[in-house]
């Protein structure tokens, strides 16, 4: 009887331990199969920071602006008189040699006088794009003598937006690197390659030659003298640097 009980848990024994070895087998394949496909680590040392660098450039544009100023005693004739004036006015330029596509209106209002009720003020303002840059001042005399009450300008302008970009890339470039170099050295670090660039770029910068006439201080047709000056050109970057110590 006791030969009989004693069967089933030596089976039982030998039945438990094959369970508990292909337990381990299995654990130890798939523990070897998850650590192969471990990615490796790509975290990078880092300095970043800002550079800033700008280029002064000859300007390339210019724009001029001429008013007229009608007073009447409702708005409607207020308005028409000012019309016929600017029409009178975009004529004279177009014989000084503007072409239709330099003239661009850029206000027409008319609004009551309060100082004087029952008086209406009508103004219109005609934008003059000056290609010529020497010829700038001129226009300004041939505005005046055309009708303007009121001429302003030259505004000294960059159309070609690259033009002394590249030069202020570099500028900056070369001021953030000569930061992380700086920094580098109190971490007895050396600087090693560019990692990420980004920028902001401003143009424009300062006008120079900009003035305002009218024609109580100027004949007709006279040459205003005129100085383009330059214009700055500036970009800043982030730039992030690789290292090692």
């Amino acid at each position: 009887m006791s030969d009989v009980q004693t069967f089933p848990v030596r089976a039982s024994i030998v039945a438990a331990g094959a369970v508990l070895a292909l337990l381990v087998a299995w654990g130890i394949w798939s523990g070897s199969d998850s650590a192969s496909a471990a990615p490796a680590s790509t975290e990078q040392r880092l300095l970043t920071f800002t550079g800033s660098g700008s280029a002064r450039v000859a300007p390339d544009s210019a724009s001029i602006s001429a008013g007229v100023s009608v007073t009447g005693n409702d708005a409607d004739s207020a308005q028409d008189a000012a019309s016929r004036k600017m029409q009178a006015l975009i004529i004279h330029m177009k014989g000084a040699g503007l072409a239709a596509a330099d003239m661009q209106t850029t206000d027409a209002s008319v609004s009551e006088d309060w100082e004087r009720k029952g008086r209406f003020v009508a103004n219109q303002t005609l934008s003059i794009r000056v290609e010529d840059l020497a010829r700038a001042g001129a226009l300004l005399g041939e505005a005046t003598e055309g009708g303007a009450d009121t001429v302003s300008g030259p505004s000294f302008g960059l159309e070609d937006r690259r033009a002394g970009y590249d030069e202020a890339l570099r500028t900056a470039i070369a001021d953030a690197r000569a930061k992380a170099e700086a920094a580098a050295s109190q971490m007895d670090a050396e600087v090693r390659a560019v990692y990420s660039i980004g920028e902001s770029t401003g143009g424009g910068g300062v006008m120079y030659g900009a003035m305002e006439a009218t024609t109580a201080s100027m004949d007709a047709a006279t040459k205003v003298p005129t100085e383009q000056g330059t214009q700055d050109v500036s970009v800043t970057v982030q730039v992030s640097f690789t290292y090692a110590r």
